[in-house]
């Protein structure tokens, strides 16, 4: 290969890492909190305690659990840090600790490949498998947890010990912050530097280097000691030996790894899934581990490592990362990389086009899959999905405060934003603090009378918080339990008061026309959810709901809607606009705007709104919808072409049950594009769908009359 095709290779490479460094980086400063766990927020609560009490917690100080449960808080340095940078900037706080993380264990993941690499190592494959590792830690770095330091710390500790061994103090102090950042993993560290120091050793013994030359080994040996630097002492060196059998079975994380899970590959339009590049990544790691036991020299430390690797995958999913973050200077090292790469010979034949297919190719496959997550989703810069505001702002706002029972979910939010007024049942550190026991019965009381009456006399609780998934069987224990009564609900849980202990709240915001459980399942059917029965009580208790949550999907979508059926386009209009500024990725909201929008004649608005419900569909029901408003919405703008192609996706004149206007409004675009044919055929089916109730066929007329197209 040529000095100068070498360069240009180089290039490439460069170019190629850049870009997807790039990518990660607006990802992640770009991509809201979204909490797929509640665990950010119990750590921000340990960190103010931490910074109130200036003492480390050692007990259950926000569950009312008698006796308190006792842990050791092995990442109590991350939770004062996490706590601390909130308290100076608030929540962009935790994109900025995430981009950092994610961003430097890149980094170091790319100079531990070119480093400790062959030279002979084509750059391009190099690249490939920094984006692989990019793409794994992805899967879980988009959650702000402990475990982005360990994932920073492991490959700096190897690029350290491969690329700087003459700089090998530098891990004393590295080693004191992880302990104290995640000193749960310790067997890790002392994986790594035992790895290093016994093929020093062996390699001592065999003659093959001076005891000058082992001196790095040293602040290596030394490193081994900053276990013990933390304030637990000797206490942490049994937390990672604590069971997870059978929290295995519910903590989706902690689930055994399987053949099943890596046997689907799957690619669409051009893109894999995570689980087949997962697959791919850990096919290619056990590949370049067998090549390794015959390549001279062996490296005994990359052996181990990898086998340490290897004995974690089995305690579960998430320890697929620690593996192949442990496998990466064997990787580095592997002959594999060379047959998976361009020869001299066959860069001469292909020259410079092989280079930029297999970079375009790369840069193509890794930067689309990544864009995917580059849309809005919820708010920023923390997501309201999957937490209960509504029912957390109504305890703060009208709760007296008191013990409230809730699901281990939630836990974590609930005591960050309810402590000290509220103390909770359990967050989901389990099993190193709260038990099996602990687990078993939050699992249980919403389906279970009898654990809920047991738990309800033993640790007497003004309020019960119960997650949507639970309220279907929640009603049959209710019946059991009347005093628990209905007060709140947001899209996560409905809030219960219990009566004897809360009469003041129950007589002022008990909620008997709502039922949440049924108002989610038919979202997109609240016609069906309302019935025929008068809409005013469910009106007036869904205003009520919303004066202490005014970003409540459920109650600001029924609002909305009814004031759409009665005409009242004006007053639907800022209750649509509620749900978009609380969920800005889903089609409610939209949808609902740019209907009210046409009702008010403003169609360039609705237009607007109804091609961004467009680009956010997902369920048939509503795409139709979605695709139907914005062809009325385009007719009402004089765009008969645009609306007619939009009207023909939505409308199946066919349908049973698709109304007499749609297939007019149809029929009408498509004359005014000279379409005669499929137009009189459209209105003839329209006539024959013409409603012969009076009232029927005028509220047809009042809907067309919107977009100036009267019934011929």
């Amino acid at each position: 290969m040529s000095g100068r095709d070498e360069q240009f290779g180089k290039r490439i490479n460069t170019v190629y890492l850049l870009v997807l460094g790039l990518t990660v980086g607006w990802f992640l400063l770009g991509w809201p909190i979204i909490a797929g766990d509640t665990d950010l927020w119990y750590h921000l609560s340990a960190g103010r305690y931490i910074f109130q009490h200036h003492a480390i917690p050692s007990t259950s100080f926000f569950s009312f659990l008698e006796p308190p449960r006792t842990y050791v808080d092995y990442y109590w340095l991350f939770q004062a840090l996490v706590y601390g940078a909130y308290r100076l900037i608030g929540e962009h706080a935790f994109l900025l600790i995430r981009a950092f993380f994610m961003l430097s264990s890149y980094g170091v993941i790319i100079a531990l490949l070119f480093r400790a690499g062959k030279k002979s190592h084509p750059p391009l494959v190099l690249a490939f498998f920094a984006g692989l590792y990019l793409a794994l830690l992805m899967q879980r770095g988009t959650a702000v947890r402990p475990h982005l330091v360990t994932y920073l710390m492991i490959p700096l500790f190897l690029w350290i010990l491969e690329c700087k061994p003459r700089r090998t103090a530098w891990l004393i102090p590295l080693g004191v912050l992880w302990m104290n950042a995640h000193g749960i993993v310790y067997p890790i560290l002392v994986g790594i530097l035992s790895a290093y120091a016994l093929e020093a050793g062996v390699s001592l013994l065999r003659g093959k280097t001076k005891i000058r030359d082992t001196r790095f080994m040293l602040p290596v040996l030394a490193t081994l000691g900053t276990v013990f630097a933390t304030p637990h002492g000797l206490k942490l060196l049994a937390v990672p030996w604590e069971s997870t059998a059978l929290e295995s079975r519910y903590i989706d994380e902690l689930k055994p790894v399987t053949f099943q899970m890596f046997g689907e590959w799957k690619i669409t339009d051009l893109v894999p899934s995570t689980e087949t590049l997962n697959a791919l990544l850990l096919g290619l790691l056990f590949l370049a581990a067998a090549q390794a036991l015959f390549q001279r020299p062996r490296r005994l430390s990359h052996l181990i490592l990898f086998s340490m690797g290897a004995v974690l995958v089995p305690r579960g999913i998430r320890f697929l990362t620690e593996f192949a973050l442990l496998s990466l200077p064997l990787l580095a090292r592997s002959p594999l990389l060379q047959l998976l790469g361009y020869g001299t010979s066959q860069w001469k034949r292909f020259g410079r086009g092989l280079a930029i297919l297999i970079g375009c190719l790369l840069g193509f496959v890794l930067t689309f899959i990544l864009s995917l997550t580059l849309y809005p989703v919820s708010r920023y810069p923390v997501a309201r999905h999957r937490l209960p505001e509504g029912v957390t702002a109504f305890l703060q706002e009208v709760g007296p405060g008191g013990n409230l029972i809730n699901h281990p979910d939630s836990g974590g939010y609930y005591q960050w934003r309810l402590w000290p007024r509220y103390k909770i049942f359990m967050d989901m550190q389990v099993p190193f603090f709260f038990n099996h026991e602990d687990l078993y019965t939050a699992a249980n009381c919403f389906s279970n009378a009898d654990i809920l009456k047991a738990m309800l006399a033993r640790y007497p609780s003004a309020f019960v918080a119960v997650p949507m998934a639970f309220l279907e069987n929640f009603k049959q224990v209710r019946q059991q339990i009347p005093e628990l009564k209905l007060v709140f609900f947001d899209e996560q849980e409905a809030l219960f008061a219990n009566e004897p202990l809360q009469p003041g709240i129950v007589r002022a915001w008990q909620l008997s026309a709502l039922d949440p459980h049924r108002m989610l399942k038919n979202i997109e059917k609240l016609d069906e959810f309302l019935g025929t029965a008068d809409p005013a009580p469910a009106m007036r208790e869904s205003l009520k709901v919303l004066t202490v949550d005014p970003g409540g999907l459920l109650p600001n979508a029924l609002v909305s809607h009814v004031y759409l059926k009665e005409g009242a386009f004006d007053r639907a209009l800022p209750f649509a606009d509620n749900i978009i500024r609380s969920y800005p990725n889903i089609v409610r909201g939209y949808l609902m705007r740019g209907q009210a929008l046409i009702g008010l004649r403003a169609f360039a608005e609705a237009e607007a709104a109804l091609k961004a419900a467009v680009d956010r569909v997902g369920k048939p029901s509503e795409t139709a919808a979605s695709y139907l408003n914005l062809g009325w919405a385009q007719l009402g703008l004089g765009k008969y072409k645009q609306a007619y192609g939009t009207l023909s996706q939505a409308v199946d004149v066919y349908a049973a049950g698709t109304p007499f206007e749609d297939i007019y409004a149809l029929g009408i675009a498509a004359r005014r594009i000279g379409h005669e044919d499929e137009a009189r055929t459209y209105l003839e089916f329209a006539r024959v769908k013409q409603p012969k109730d009076t009232q029927a066929l005028a509220a047809a007329q009042r809907r067309l009359r919107l977009i100036s197209v009267t019934i011929e």
